[in-house]
């Protein structure tokens, strides 16, 4: 069951522009090695079929700050932009994230995950799983990237 609304971390989200971008780029790319083709086609069946997919400034920074010494490659950065241009930006205040109470355990990007899931009524779609306790002890509805990887292997 794919969920209706969903936030996707910058991990996979880098995985999803890799992938749209060269999918046999997946393996040689630092920031998706640990990944497979099988991922990226997983975590591209999310994004194409979520109702709404939401995103916030501070993954969309987070995605460009980890992909940046890439972006000499005119044809990756039009990638990223297409992929951003489909979701639906929530904007968090610095009020809000910098009292989040497990800011310093989590950081600015993935407390913005909370806040985006919260106020959209998302799942969050992530692969941190130091991250997700955290998000679950505040009710937020957390999919495992790594549960999603174990039922795809049968």
């Amino acid at each position: 069951m794919i969920p209706s609304f969903i936030v996707i971390d910058a991990n996979l989200l880098i995985l999803l522009l890799v992938g749209l971008y060269n999918e046999n780029q997946i393996k040689a790319f630092k920031r998706t090695a640990n990944f497979t083709v099988k991922d990226y086609e997983v975590i591209k069946f999310y994004f194409n079929n979520a109702e709404k997919v939401y995103i916030t400034p501070h993954i969309l920074t987070e995605v460009s700050n980890l992909t940046d010494r890439y972006w000499n490659n005119y044809n990756l950065f039009n990638t990223f932009k297409a992929l951003t241009k489909s979701q639906i930006e929530v904007y968090i205040p610095k009020e809000k994230l910098l009292g989040f109470q497990f800011l310093p355990q989590i950081g600015i990007a993935d407390s913005s995950l909370y806040f985006a899931a919260k106020e959209t009524n998302s799942v969050v779609i992530t692969d941190d799983e130091e991250c997700v306790p955290y998000l679950e002890s505040l009710d937020c509805k957390v999919l495992r990237f790594s549960v999603i990887q174990k039922l795809m292997r049968g």
